[in-house]
């Protein structure tokens, strides 16, 4: 995600604004946060803004940066968690469709293997539970920024 989110920056601004996530305290927040289908965790919206945020936001006290603070960095930081949410569901291989799929077969097979077809089952529950909840976040993220924009400020996740 950081590399998402710092791509048009200098490499001394990005190793500047990582100094300030470790003053903070918040480095480790970007390593893989616990999203759910409705919510980022507080400190993870804290350093994409800390990383995504202007150069005028990070002149000011930067724990007003744990609160939205302009529509512009908002909608950088929705950017980055929707491309977090994509890339994460690419990298978990087939389609949702797919893995649901799968898992029908997999409960369909005979009595050979119990042990086996319960830990893949559970696998793939797991995975397509994964995809369902990174889909319905990017889904929400869309959908606030597009209210946002409409509301002229950045809305509550």
């Amino acid at each position: 995600m950081v590399a998402e989110a710092t791509r048009l920056l200098s490499a001394a601004e990005v190793e500047r604004r990582l100094g300030l996530l470790r003053q903070l305290k918040l480095d480790e927040a970007l390593v893989l946060p616990e999203v759910t289908e409705r919510t980022v965790p507080p400190p993870t919206l804290h350093a994409l803004r800390l990383l995504l945020g202007s150069a005028a936001e990070l002149d000011g006290d930067l724990a007003k940066l744990s609160r939205p603070r302009s529509l512009a960095t908002e909608e950088r930081v929705w950017g980055a968690l929707r491309t977090y949410c994509k890339n994460a569901r690419a990298a978990m291989g087939s389609s949702r469709k797919a893995d649901v799929a799968a898992l029908s077969r997999v409960g369909a097979a005979g009595a050979a293997g119990v042990g086996v077809r319960r830990r893949a089952a559970l696998a793939l529950q797991f995975r397509a539970e994964k995809k369902r909840l990174l889909s319905g976040l990017e889904s929400r993220l869309q959908l606030l920024a597009t209210r946002s924009r409409k509301a002229g400020k950045p809305l509550k996740l």
